[in-house]
């Protein structure tokens, strides 16, 4: 049974939310949001005690989505449509590429941690189109384990995948 709750929508009650957690310190959230259409999402911190919203992506047009805190709580790392070209419209499954981002908590030094939907790149498959989703970190902050949905010319399907980074997060 839910107790003692408080409701927060620091973007107005017609925005569409959708939670990733708490900083490190516990006082702020962590979150996606988009103020008008549903599929332009930004990710955003919210401080429960001062109220102050913080937008760390500042992505028109783009799917910033499933944040998640590094167990150092120095970085962030989300999905991004960034660097595709992706219409949040009624037809958004036809057009959503996302790649592994990683971000300091206060939005600075984004970097691309995956080019699945790159040619060019080891991960890519010609004729694929993926959309790299649900996220984890392993407690040493130097892995992830994540969950990517492949759209391709024989049919669909997801795959978990292990990406190891250079150093702990």
């Amino acid at each position: 049974r839910l107790t003692n709750e408080k409701t927060f929508q620091p973007l107005g009650n017609k925005a569409f939310y959708e939670s990733h957690g708490f900083t490190i310190d516990d006082t702020s959230l962590i979150f996606s949001a988009s103020k008008t259409v549903p599929l332009d999402l930004d990710i955003y911190t919210y401080n429960m005690a001062t109220g102050q919203l913080k937008n760390l992506t500042n992505s028109s047009g783009e799917w910033d989505e499933h944040s998640i805190l590094s167990p150092s709580g120095k970085k962030l790392v989300w999905i991004s449509s960034k660097d595709y070209n992706f219409t949040p419209d009624a037809n958004w499954s036809k057009t959503l590429k996302t790649d592994y981002w990683l971000m300091n908590t206060d939005g600075s030094d984004k970097v691309k941690l995956t080019h699945f939907n790159g040619s060019g790149f080891p991960e890519y498959v010609a004729g694929e189109r993926i959309i790299a989703a649900d996220i984890a970190w392993n407690p040493a902050g130097d892995q992830l384990v994540a969950v990517r949905a492949v759209v391709g010319v024989q049919g669909s399907s997801t795959k978990i995948v292990l990406i190891r980074l250079n150093s702990s997060q």
